[in-house]
């Protein structure tokens, strides 16, 4: 009985923190309210302090949400494929993808950069995904040099930059729209394809 419980409450846990975070991608997070989240899961606003003591540790979990859900699709896409080049362009156009046609994931990974500058603990969360996207990425270049058809002299610089240009190219879709169309998405991950690779 007590380990239903415990499931009962993990799961609460995890129903809030999803709630949360699509709360936080539809409206960004000065806009969401407590009791908006404790609705959206399905309970009361004083359950919910059960189960996270403020609406700051409501937006750490809603990190790990977006974290955790970038994670189970990029290793979906990748597992799709047999060639590690594909896997790679998969993964971009993923990416690009979620960064310029995904708005919901615009606003709350452009909420959670600004929120970085201003906090630790995010600043923290926001490097750990990083360093492990990193390692992603870098891992499918070492399968392409293991493959024998390319030799990538600096996987990880190249995906420094690859990173960085995805960051940046987020940001302009803000205020330039026509990147999110489908003809420049596909240019954009050709480019970022020929950026991963050293080119």
């Amino acid at each position: 009985m007590a380990a239903t419980s415990v499931l009962s409450k993990d799961s609460m846990k995890e129903s809030l923190a999803k709630s949360a975070f699509e709360l936080f991608s539809e409206s960004g997070f000065k806009e969401v309210k407590l009791e908006q989240v404790a609705a959206r899961a399905g309970v009361t606003k004083g359950s919910f302090y059960w189960h996270y003591d403020s609406k700051k540790s409501l937006i750490l979990a809603s990190c790990d949400c977006y974290y955790k859900l970038w994670f189970e699709a990029a290793r979906k896409t990748v597992s799709t494929k047999n060639d590690p080049l594909e896997q790679l362009e998969a993964v971009i156009q993923l990416t690009t993808e979620q960064c310029l046609l995904d708005e919901k994931n615009r606003i709350f990974t452009t909420e959670l950069f600004s929120l970085v500058i201003q906090d630790a603990e995010v600043k923290a969360g926001w490097q750990c995904f990083y360093r492990n996207v990193h390692r992603f990425y870098c891992d499918i270049l070492d399968r392409i040099n293991a493959s024998g058809k390319f030799f990538i002299e600096n996987p990880a610089e190249n995906i420094d930059w690859l990173l960085s240009a995805v960051e940046g190219i987020k940001q302009r879709a803000v205020i330039d729209p026509d990147l999110c169309r489908a003809q420049a998405r596909d240019h954009i991950v050709r480019k970022l394809v020929t950026i991963a690779l050293g080119g």
